[in-house]
């Protein structure tokens, strides 16, 4: 009987846990405003310093892409979850973002007040901790460790495209995490 439990238990867990990377479980599947989203990839973030393991990234979708180019035209939600394998400072984290907008956006200027929004909403992040950014049509709400710390209004899709870019764009911080997070 305890060797049925086991293995009950074990079928379970299997199906909750999709993917694994540097020990970072992942969801097959999450809900984001009332839809179903899957797991389309997972990419490590590496620190251009020493190849330093900074954070998991995950991509979820409403079905399946690996063509970058059309996950960030489309319109329906999307998710990213970073687990960190580090700590990070908040400040380390707002450069970051602002870099991005900086490398990936024809006018980052444009941006400005959205990206001051994202970056309100960034604190130090420690090793294990989950940061998600929730993309609907209207906004981005981004979450530490489940908790709301902002939400960027009025970050609709050319805001969304650029932010997206950040791991699948042109220019992503390093190649395995763009290429992790397409299924690639």
């Amino acid at each position: 009987m305890r060797l049925l439990t086991a293995m009950m238990v074990l079928a379970l867990a299997g199906s909750v846990q999709a993917k694994s990377l540097k020990k970072a479980n992942f969801n097959d599947n999450v809900q984001i405003s009332g839809k179903t989203l899957t797991l389309n990839g997972l990419g490590l973030r590496l620190a251009t310093i020493f190849d330093i393991n900074v954070y998991v990234g995950s991509l979820y979708l409403e079905k399946k892409e690996q063509d970058a180019t059309k996950i960030l035209d489309s319109k329906g939600p999307k998710l990213i979850e970073l687990a960190f394998l580090r700590g990070v400072s908040g400040k380390k984290l707002q450069g970051a973002w602002s870099d991005c907008f900086e490398n990936n956006a024809a006018n980052p200027q444009t941006f400005k007040g959205q990206l001051a929004q994202l970056n309100s909403s960034m604190k130090e992040v420690k090793n294990g901790d989950r940061v998600r950014f929730e993309f609907v049509p209207a906004n981005v709400t981004v979450k530490i460790n489940d908790i709301v710390t902002g939400t960027v209004e009025k970050g609709g899709a050319g805001f969304q495209k650029v932010l997206l870019s950040c791991w699948i764009g042109p220019k992503p911080p390093n190649k395995e995490l763009k290429s992790g997070m397409l299924g690639l």
